[in-house]
């Protein structure tokens, strides 16, 4: 039986609901997931729908900026796209550094991160260099090496409490910049220089490519 045959005698699923469960299903795996994949979870969990339902979620998802096409070794993912704000609980927004929120007088408003857990090499991050940031995470991730992220929604007032406590897990941190390592200064006060804080600035009006710094954390490791 194929999916067309499924919803003859049984109301579909709404699309209102089966977005949610697209975004939850991305959202509660350590995987990444192919569009197949994630199709293939999605059928599972939230039943019955139809015929081309769960692309059209994702499609929409994918306009509305919820989800994000990624891409590697003739691969494609989807993962969240963090270029709005999203709510992650009744108080808390997860902002991007370019994105404009208002927030409500109760609201917390975090930094992004990236796989910091268990990270040995620290990277810090902010506005365009940041999505650099995220694809060399993962490539690094790939070779076993264990990278994470902070990326700040804010540097003023500088976020040295979310530096601080990266610095205290990492055994270095590399921050990549578009100029000549003014971040980086800050970013070794912060860290109380408990760790080695090693800069990637470039000035020639280029932005940085996630393999020039993932050839910069090899250095470090």
């Amino acid at each position: 039986m194929n999916d067309s045959s499924s919803t003859d005698s049984v109301t579909a699923v709404s699309d209102t609901t089966l977005d949610a469960h697209v975004i939850n299903t991305i959202f509660n795996t350590s995987d990444r997931l192919t569009p197949l994949e994630l199709k293939r979870r999605v059928q599972h969990a939230c039943r019955p729908v139809k015929h081309g339902q769960i692309e059209s979620s994702i499609k929409r998802l994918v306009e509305q900026k919820e989800l994000i096409y990624t891409y590697q070794f003739g691969n494609s993912f989807l993962e969240p796209s963090f270029e709005k704000p999203v709510r992650v609980a009744n108080s808390i927004i997860l902002k991007p550094p370019n994105a404009k929120y208002h927030p409500l007088p109760d609201d917390i408003v975090v930094n992004n991160e990236l796989m910091l857990d268990d990270a040995e090499i620290g990277i810090f991050a902010y506005g365009s260099v940041a999505r650099t940031a995220q694809a060399a995470v993962r490539m690094c991730r790939e070779e076993g090496i264990k990278v994470g992220l902070l990326e700040p929604t804010t540097l003023w007032p500088f976020p040295e409490k979310a530096v601080l406590e990266m610095a205290r897990k990492v055994k270095a941190i590399v921050v990549p910049e578009l100029n000549l390592g003014q971040m980086a200064r800050e970013v070794k006060l912060a860290s109380e220089c408990r760790v080695p804080v090693h800069k990637l600035g470039r000035v020639d009006g280029s932005p940085i490519p996630p393999q020039q710094l993932v050839e910069k954390i090899r250095e470090v490791v």
